[in-house]
């Protein structure tokens, strides 16, 4: 063999160990690290969702207790009477309130009456 070609070979020899290498420590290093950060990025993103779930049925908790012992309420569940509608389920109502949806339950969970309000979206 001509010495061309031997120092040829040794210097392909030497360029795919050092891709094997640079290939292996990148694999190593650099591809874990990304998996660390996609999974601590992952768990954040997860809690956040979750307080905010959180946060959201909280309020829906509070609104309802509020609605719950409200007098007008009560009278309503036992009366039926359709001025608590016009009185109180208004468009004002929904968005004071920030609500798409309501709908008041008896205690058996049946719905007495409900509203909704449509949200244009130029609203």
């Amino acid at each position: 063999m001509k010495i061309r070609n031997k120092v040829f070979l040794i210097i392909l020899f030497y360029f795919l160990t050092l891709i094997c290498g640079i290939y292996l420590c990148s694999d190593g290093i650099l591809l874990r690290g990304v998996q660390v950060i996609e999974l601590d990025t992952s768990s954040a993103n997860y809690h956040r969702a979750i307080h905010a779930l959180d946060f959201h049925l909280d309020e829906i908790a509070t609104m309802n207790r509020d609605w719950a012992w409200w007098d007008d309420t009560y009278e309503f569940m036992v009366t039926g009477d359709e001025r608590y509608i016009r009185s109180n389920l208004v468009d004002d109502t929904y968005v004071n309130a920030e609500l798409n949806l309501n709908a008041i339950l008896t205690p058996k969970a049946r719905c007495s009456t409900g509203g909704h309000l449509t949200i244009s979206p130029d609203s």
